[in-house]
């Protein structure tokens, strides 16, 4: 395999995150700025995921592992080279689908895969993708960063001197809204006594909408659904919550 040109900038402290390649170039960004950076002029594409998936396969030896993604553009072709490399590296994957960052760390602990990686760019802008990492360790899932295993995951990935692998490995899908539903609902036990409220919802055509609407259905509420239909172009507004326009 032909070595992968990688930007040593999509590491970031918490994450692995990047953007399109065209958005990159129509910056016109200055080599050496604070913006090349940045994870504004690092390019994250699907040969990026693979080596990815691939790094985590040989370093950390997981047996199983959960993959999910957010509703980008970008993600169902990071999400499936990222698997590639995974299989390609001996690991057995379960694809989840279209998830959030917290339905992903509870498939890792509810499930007990070794680790789980989740296709996401947070909440920037539609542009912009990422990769969290997680693991359990001791039945608690925690993540991949900076001092614990980002670092090591760096090198491997800008050396991508990859192992032989004798078999490759499985692949399957799994369905994990249902079981999450439950699992959030039993934090709040006595949540059918709650008062009835009308509330609006902005899932902001994100993942929200998908993963949140069995919990929402179940609730005394009468919930107002705004742009719960999933569009990575973020018709409405961007994703960013902490921006009040948003």
């Amino acid at each position: 395999m032909k070595k992968v040109a990688i930007d040593k900038n999509i590491f970031r402290a918490n994450d692995i995150r990047g953007a399109q390649e065209d958005y990159v170039k129509s910056l016109n960004i200055e080599k050496g700025s604070l913006l090349s950076k940045s994870a504004h002029g690092a390019v994250i594409n699907a040969e990026t995921a693979y080596v990815i998936g691939r790094s985590v396969a040989d370093l950390f030896a997981p047996k199983k592992v959960v993959i999910g993604h957010d509703t980008r553009l970008t993600s169902p072709e990071l999400y499936d080279a990222a698997i590639e490399g995974l299989i390609e590296g001996g690991v057995d994957v379960t694809m989840i689908g279209i998830s959030t960052s917290d339905l992903l760390y509870f498939a890792v602990g509810n499930y007990k895969y070794s680790m789980g990686m989740m296709i996401t760019g947070s909440h920037t802008i539609k542009y912009l993708n990422g990769i969290k990492i997680c693991r359990l360790t001791d039945k608690t899932v925690t993540p991949i960063y900076q001092g614990h295993g980002m670092e090591e995951l760096k090198e491997y990935l800008l050396a991508q001197k990859f192992k032989q692998v004798e078999k490759k490995g499985t692949v399957c899908e799994k369905n994990c809204y249902l079981d999450y539903a439950e699992h959030i609902l039993k934090i709040f036990p006595e949540y059918n006594k709650f008062k009835f409220h009308k509330i609006v919802l902005d899932a902001a055509n994100g993942t929200a909408g998908v993963v949140y609407k069995n919990i929402f259905d179940r609730l005394n509420i009468k919930a107002i659904e705004l742009n719960f239909n999933p569009d990575g172009n973020f018709p409405a507004h961007d994703p960013d919550p902490a921006i009040f326009e948003n």
